[in-house]
């Protein structure tokens, strides 16, 4: 059976965005973005180990709170905070009292858990928007044209090599700093390195 069948029957809907573009998905975007940056601490120096990481750092990301939705996606999905090893071996008046009720009935506790969870994720979804037009709000205040002079010292985005296929995912794709000799026109300048020497103009 083919995926968008499966969807048709179980009343899912799909929404689908271009491969080619793939920030028209800001949403996964902003969770590839936190998985790199979780993968970027774990990895060892040698860069073709991130694959290995990949469980550990998906891991990490879901059981994770989000401030945006004021809970992680592992309680959105099961209705229950994760239980870690660590947490199993130590003692806790919480385990304790989960133990005590769900040796007595199972599944009341489960039904109950689950009847809360549409509660749970609508309560993430206001959240979610709220957090979302706080931080239009913010940024709408912040938000001004930057203004360089001669002697900031900036970095410079490095076209060619942030080309598709011209870098590893982990590589870095900003260049310098270097320093701003002088200043052409609208945002153009005049770089050179923090010797003196100038970057060529291309």
């Amino acid at each position: 059976m083919k995926l968008s069948e499966w969807a048709v029957k179980n009343g899912v809907y799909l929404k689908t965005s271009s491969n080619y573009y793939p920030q028209g998905n800001g949403l996964a975007e902003s969770s590839n973005k936190n998985l790199i940056r979780i993968i970027k601490r774990t990895m060892e120096t040698n860069k073709r180990t991130w694959h290995t990481q990949l469980k550990t750092a998906l891991w990490a990301d879901r059981i994770t709170p989000k401030r945006a939705i004021g809970n992680s996606p592992f309680v959105l999905v099961y209705g229950r905070e994760a239980k870690l090893p660590l947490s199993l071996e130590l003692p806790s008046l919480e385990l304790a009292h989960q133990l005590e009720v769900i040796e007595s009935d199972p599944l009341t506790v489960r039904f109950a858990e689950l009847m809360e969870l549409e509660e749970v994720r609508d309560k993430a979804m206001k959240t979610l928007e709220q957090h979302q037009a706080q931080v239009k709000k913010s940024f709408d205040k912040k938000a001004s044209d930057r203004h360089f002079q001669e002697g900031d010292l900036v970095l410079k985005w490095d076209e060619d090599r942030a080309k598709p296929g011209k870098h590893a995912k982990f590589d870095a794709l900003w260049s310098g700093p270097y320093i701003i000799t002088s200043c052409k026109e609208a945002n153009s300048f005049r770089l050179s390195r923090l010797n003196g020497e100038e970057l060529p103009i291309h």
